[in-house]
């Protein structure tokens, strides 16, 4: 894991229930290169590799142990959360809620049912859409 120096710089911050504050300059933090610049190589591979069964149940207790770990003693030295909504970038990419999606698809890749998870639910969109085009054609007066 990539850990990289960072620092919060002042902002006007936007909290969870859409105030704004304004915020001095973080002290330095130090978080995983891939959770600062979600378009990294790094980080596209782990979305690749928590696709695959029985690796996603790795890349899932490796995304735990950011959250619950690495993440947490940052925030330690904040007096606020970071939060997606905040219009500055590298606050709303350090929100911990982020990984929540990439922890869910990593346990349900790594048990292998995501794949037929989105089957079934393609094949329950495909039936509704079919049956809507079917009721949509024919003059139905008794529906």
């Amino acid at each position: 894991m990539h850990i990289v120096s960072t620092f919060i710089p002042a902002h006007m911050h936007t909290l969870k229930n859409g105030n704004h504050i304004h915020l001095p300059p973080s002290p330095s933090l130090r978080v995983p290169h891939n959770r600062l610049n979600p378009g990294t190589t790094q980080a596209r591979v782990e979305k690749v590799l928590s696709l695959l069964p029985v690796v996603g149940l790795f890349v899932a207790g490796y995304l735990l142990y950011q959250k619950q770990s690495v993440m947490k003693e940052a925030y330690k030295q904040l007096d606020f959360s970071p939060n997606e909504k905040c219009s500055h970038p590298t606050c709303s990419h350090l929100d911990p809620s982020n990984l929540n999606l990439a922890i869910t698809v990593s346990v349900l890749s790594g048990l292998g049912l995501l794949f037929p998870i989105m089957g079934l639910c393609g094949l329950v969109f495909l039936i509704i859409a079919l049956v809507s085009k079917i009721m949509s054609c024919c003059p139905c007066s008794g529906l």
